[in-house]
């Protein structure tokens, strides 16, 4: 899991997992005061098509994460046009791209990172550390709740909703949604990264995973 996004491969996936989910949970937890949701992801939206210039296919390294996603790709799904695009590179070797646009409140943006190769196990680890991460707040929370209702009982419920993971079917080999209504999802050995920052739309799990499923069509 790359959530900011950190010799062995199993070692870096760990590594680059936890650390994006790190900066995930410090992102979410400032929308959970607003009280922004993150709701486990379903349904489905756009297709994908052809490799675009600068891609690659699931069985080899991704260079330009930016050739994965177009400004016209952001603007039909998620209602706004795109200002600026800017490659991103979290950490070696693991391309990214974020797309901004000013949302008369602040500056939103759809992220985008990719690790290839060593999809599959960055994959396997974010996603079991997540689901642990997760329940070891949910327990919090509900211990919390019970002491001092009902004021910890609306804090349990907005953690939970924060850093709820569920599986979403239909992306790649496997996908799920976790902390901060962000996505992961693998094909072969690449694996994908999404997120879309927009404090006033409630729609973007729905959005995140059309996006998602673009990007995919392009591996």
């Amino acid at each position: 899991m790359t959530v900011d996004r950190p010799t062995s491969t199993g070692s870096v996936a760990r590594t680059s997992g936890a650390t994006m989910v790190v900066a995930v949970i410090l992102g979410v937890l400032i929308a959970a005061c607003g009280g922004t949701s993150a709701p486990a992801g379903g349904g489905g939206g756009a297709g994908g098509g052809a490799s675009p210039a600068g891609g690659a296919g699931a069985g080899s390294a991704v260079s330009n994460a930016c050739a994965l996603l177009t400004a016209a790709d952001i603007q039909t799904v998620v209602g706004h046009a795109v200002a600026s695009t800017s490659p991103v590179e979290n950490q070696p070797d693991q391309p990214g791209c974020a797309w901004s646009w000013d949302s008369g409140i602040g500056s939103n943006d759809v992220t985008l990172t990719v690790v290839s190769p060593g999809g599959r196990a960055d994959f396997d680890s974010t996603r079991q550390f997540d689901l642990k991460f997760a329940g070891g707040l949910s327990s919090l929370g509900s211990a919390a709740a019970s002491e001092a209702a009902p004021l910890s009982s609306d804090l349990a419920q907005n953690l939970g909703d924060v850093f709820k993971v569920g599986d979403v079917a239909g992306l790649g080999d496997a996908a799920f949604m976790g902390p901060g209504t962000t996505i992961y999802a693998v094909k072969g050995d690449t694996e994908i990264q999404l997120q879309i920052l927009d404090v006033i739309d409630d729609g973007i799990p729905a959005k995140t995973i059309q996006l998602a499923k673009i990007v995919l069509g392009h591996l």
